[in-house]
């Protein structure tokens, strides 16, 4: 198989037997892509992986057919069918970037990685998400189908501190919880220059968009990097650039040449 160029610091944790949390902000472009690239490194010698996200659980089916399918612009109108695409809240996670990672597993699949992908969200969540959340990735490593677990998930879910608190709000996070229970957890945090992200910033989708966000400049190249001075997490993995994606309904001539993406339209 064919990846592109090795991200540099990976081999601290492409580790047999780990659980890799890659705590992001939703929205983005460059994250999804990250992942792929790095499941790829993994694959390419050999490792079988699992690939976490969180997406709703509800979905797993639909998107186990997406990967095994030929990627025909009919497999990705039957994936965004799914209700997780089709809510009214776009939130980043159900961007193009995500399809497109999909769709970057899917390939890698078809040329011969070892790799399947996971969902651990729900679609009606409890009053204890991150601890359900964690529950879920628990299950599937605990079938030791694979030798490396990649999971994708929201930043503040991503961290091993006892406990976050947020205004009013206070909750355990789901790192934490995976790391009480045992599991070998490497958590990094997202980091990258000042760019865009699709993000929320209400509970209605209207409060949905392109937004600003901060950062800082660590150079043009991709790495991992371990550190304990990274509070609540293991370290950082980074991006050189941040640009919002826009969910993944909306695309249409956005997509690539040649690519099925560039046949579909709009579902309504």
């Amino acid at each position: 198989m064919s990846c592109s160029s090795p991200i540099t610091g990976a081999d601290a944790v492409l580790v047999p037997g780990s659980l890799v949390l890659l705590g992001e902000l939703h929205g983005t472009t460059e994250v999804p892509r990250f992942v792929v690239d790095l499941a790829c490194q993994a694959a390419s010698r050999g490792t079988v992986i699992d690939v976490g996200l969180e997406l709703f659980l509800e979905e797993q089916q639909r998107i186990e057919s997406f990967l095994a399918s030929a990627g025909t612009t009919e497999d990705f109108q039957a994936l965004l069918e799914g209700e997780f695409w089709r809510r009214p809240y776009q939130d980043g996670r159900s961007s193009r970037a995500m399809l497109d990672l999909l769709d970057g597993i899917r390939r890698l699949k078809r040329s011969g990685a070892r790799i399947q992908v996971f969902l651990f969200d729900r679609a009606k969540p409890g009053p204890n998400r991150d601890a359900d959340m964690a529950k879920s990735i628990l299950e599937v490593v605990a079938g030791k189908q694979a030798d490396l677990a990649l999971v994708l998930t929201g930043n503040l879910h991503a961290k091993k501190t006892e406990k976050i608190v947020m205004g009013s709000t206070e909750f355990v996070p789901m790192g934490f919880e995976l790391v009480k229970a045992g599991a070998r957890v490497t958590s990094l945090n997202s980091a990258h220059p000042p760019g865009t992200a699709w993000i929320c910033q209400g509970s209605g989708n209207e409060s949905c968009g392109s937004q600003q966000v901060r950062g800082k400049s660590r150079g043009d190249s991709r790495f991992i990097e371990l550190s304990k001075s990274a509070a609540g997490y293991d370290g950082i993995f980074y991006v050189p650039s941040v640009t919002a994606s826009p969910p993944a309904r909306t695309l249409g001539s956005t997509a690539g040449a040649g690519s099925p993406l560039a046949q579909l339209r709009s579902v309504e």
